[in-house]
């Protein structure tokens, strides 16, 4: 998985899962403003994903280690997200440990309730609350319930039912 998070669904089935918050290299995207880095295009099988803005990895973009990451004004830190399984993304330089409810966010991470989801204007904010059915969605760890997902349906990402 581009987002290195596969998770189970209620019917056994594995399946890759967006990481939660921007989009990391290689991931579907649908405009620009998906992606960490800022910069979304058709790839080489004609799918819209995620591309690279340069050598090293803009704040949301997965990682292994520090080095991997931009260091812009600062030391950058590769650190995992707060999901079961959550890939190591960039953190900017300068991050306090986490952000308040309801302040713009890009990762869940930086959130102290671990969830970054689009607002109703589409804008990225930490969240203490799951979501409801319906509602607009990053990640699964966005949503209530085991037996529901993130998932792009009439595209939109939104809290759904998966079944058995």
């Amino acid at each position: 998985c581009c987002s290195r998070v596969c998770l189970s669904t209620t019917d056994g089935t594995k399946r890759c899962a967006p990481s939660g918050g921007c989009r990391s290299e290689c991931e579907l995207c649908k405009a620009s403003g998906d992606c960490c880095s800022g910069v979304c295009g058709q790839s080489a099988d004609g799918v819209q994903r995620c591309q690279p803005a340069s050598m090293c990895g803009k704040p949301g973009e997965v990682c292994d280690k520090d080095p991997d990451c931009c260091n812009t004004g600062g030391t950058s830190r590769c650190s995992p997200d707060p999901m079961p399984g959550g890939p190591k993304r960039c953190h900017p330089p300068g991050m306090p440990a986490c952000a308040p409810e309801g302040a713009s966010c890009a990762l869940a991470s930086s959130c102290c309730a671990g969830r970054c989801v689009p607002d109703q204007g589409g804008a990225f904010r930490c969240r203490a609350a799951c979501l409801p059915y319906g509602s607009a969605c990053t990640s699964r760890a966005d949503c209530c319930g085991v037996d529901v997902d993130c998932l792009d349906l009439g595209g939109t990402q939104i809290c759904a039912p998966i079944g058995n």
